[in-house]
């Protein structure tokens, strides 16, 4: 009996590394293909592993406070796209701090499944700080706010890719955002970066 469960803790520690190590390969991952000085430099942004149900269970270490905010979304993304929201090449797309989007209107959040054959087995996601969503100044972040839509554009859990294919409404809207903030490349590093949540996926061997 000592010996199994000896045998269970070292498999869980070996799993365990393995999917913290999956994590911190997604960061350097965007980190690395960044241009925006946020990522690039500052590497305010984040990624983690989360269970099929939503519960996280590895992180990378850069940014943790990020993190904690995303404890709920999965659950958010289920309960306004029903229970088989998670689909083969779907991406979903938020910064509503008040559905489980980060901390703060800044911070937008992506999220992909990974399947194992036909069966969802996780769910991977990153998180990045953009310097400025509109709202009443710049930077988004104003200190006499009354309302969270003083802050900045507000996004709900959307769907921004399906079948693997990026939604033509969501191109629209990154044009317009693009046109309004050509400063910034934070929101281009993290869009042209969702297949970085590909880092996640299962290897073949």
């Amino acid at each position: 009996m000592t010996h199994r469960r000896s045998t269970d803790q070292i498999r869980i520690q070996v799993i365990g590394k393995l999917l913290d190590s999956a994590a911190e390969e997604m960061d350097v991952a965007l980190v690395k293909t960044a241009f925006s000085p946020g990522i690039k430099e500052r590497a305010d942004c984040s990624t983690a592993v989360f269970t099929a149900g939503g519960e996280m269970i590895a992180q990378a270490a850069h940014a943790p406070i990020h993190l904690g905010a995303l404890a709920s979304l999965v659950g958010e993304i289920r309960a306004r796209h029903g229970p088989g929201a998670f689909r083969p090449g779907d991406v979903y797309m938020t910064n509503d701090p008040y559905t489980g989007g980060g901390s703060h209107l800044n911070d937008l959040v992506l999220m992909a499944p990974v399947f194992a054959g036909r069966r969802l087995v996780a769910i991977v996601g990153n998180i990045a700080h953009h310097s400025d969503v509109g709202g009443a100044v710049a930077g988004s972040e104003y200190a006499n706010s009354l309302s969270i839509f003083q802050d900045g554009l507000r996004v709900p859990p959307v769907r921004l890719a399906r079948d693997g294919v990026v939604d033509p409404d969501i191109v629209d809207y990154r044009r317009e955002f693009e046109a309004h903030h050509q400063e910034d490349r934070t929101f281009e590093d993290q869009f042209d970066c969702a297949p970085v949540l590909g880092v996640g996926q299962p290897v073949s061997r």
